[in-house]
């Protein structure tokens, strides 16, 4: 209301000040937190996410940039010049050597010998730079140069997966049935984790790719082939993937299709060999042409239990033959049919609830 002077009575103004500020701080404080987090979205999604790489093809990448570059100076120092001596394992395509940095302690260094598997390890770096989990391997950092690719894992005493089950030595101690339980648990920790924290689909899962530690802890390793989905998709395609024998999914050879059902398959092969201690890549018997066949058909005939390995000693046979139906239900030729690993590891984990 105005004066005769024309001026507004200071009790009006007053309070329509003060509501026009309070307004203007909500306001504000509202624009801020969407601010803050959307930069926290932002980050999240960097971290975790996937995106594509323009620069380099079509193929989808981790966002993060690697963790560490290694010198070729230490690496040589590390491996003695790339000793004879040190060598753990070589191929004609790749060396393992066994070495050891001051600030790593011992380690595994995968040298590549041919430029054949440049886009593998190119690949397989960037797949273990950002990952964190105690069942997917180390890489303490890599050197990919022009004179030399190597890259570096944390060495695994216990060897793989298939060094312990299929030695050659039959003296050699082979893992009891709590051992082999505890290795299922953590293949399967592994791969729930690379499924839905990253959307990884590692496409190469078999004894081999399976490290333990000294204390049969497993580590996935060999990210060589593995990929990552786009977001929104669960599978994807690949004319030129040509897998492993006896391991890989038949999707992967039939229409070159795979999806996280792919490793799912793989894992149960691996967990199949772990009850039955039967090599699946070598498995030839006159009444089953593969491993799955064979237990399949013992499953039907309710003879499950003559599966189990003699060798590991005492086993439940309750907790050998929920493992075995675990093992049946992953292999099945229809993807959509598997379960899914975070299915199987609650699974396992009623099977033994102390491991």
């Amino acid at each position: 209301m105005a004066t005769k002077h024309g001026r507004r009575n200071p009790s009006h103004t007053g309070p329509n000040i003060a509501i026009v500020v309070s307004i203007s701080v909500v306001v504000a404080l509202l624009a801020i937190s969407a601010v803050i987090g959307f930069c926290y979205r932002r980050s999240r999604q960097k971290h975790l996410s996937l995106a594509l790489d323009h620069d380099h093809g079509p193929g989808p990448k981790l966002a993060a940039p690697l963790e560490k570059n290694l010198d070729l100076h230490d690496i040589r120092v590390a491996t003695n010049n790339f000793a004879e001596q040190n060598i753990i394992v070589s191929t004609r395509s790749r060396t393992i050597y066994k070495g050891t940095l001051p600030n790593f302690g011992d380690l595994a260094l995968k040298r590549l010998n041919t430029e054949a598997g440049l886009e593998e390890i190119k690949n397989e770096v960037k797949m273990l730079a950002r990952l964190d989990h105690p069942n997917i391997i180390r890489m303490p950092g890599s050197c990919i140069g022009n004179s030399e690719k190597v890259i570096c894992y944390e060495y695994m005493p216990g060897g793989s997966v298939d060094e312990v089950l299929f030695a050659e030595d039959e003296k050699s101690a082979v893992p009891d049935w709590p051992s082999r339980l505890g290795i299922m648990q953590g293949i399967c920790e592994g791969l729930l984790y690379l499924h839905d924290q990253f959307g990884i689909i590692h496409r190469d899962i078999d004894p081999s790719n399976i490290l333990l530690s000294e204390d049969l802890i497993p580590k996935i390793s060999d990210f060589g082939r593995a990929t990552l989905h786009d977001q929104g998709q669960s599978e994807g395609n690949d004319e030129n993937f040509e897998g492993t024998h006896r391991y890989s999914a038949p999707e992967l050879f039939y229409n070159k299709s795979y999806s996280v059902k792919s490793d799912v398959y793989s894992f149960g092969i691996v967990l199949l060999e772990l009850v039955t201690g039967c090599k699946a890549a070598s498995f030839r018997r006159e009444d089953a042409d593969d491993l799955p066949t064979y237990v399949r058909q013992h499953w039907t005939h309710g003879t499950a239990d003559q599966l189990k390995d003699p060798r590991m000693g005492d086993a439940p046979r309750g907790e050998v033959e929920r493992c075995i139906h675990i093992g049946v239900r992953c292999v099945q030729d229809d993807p959509t049919m598997r379960p899914t690993m975070s299915y199987i590891k609650n699974t396992l984990a009623a099977i033994s609830p102390s491991l």
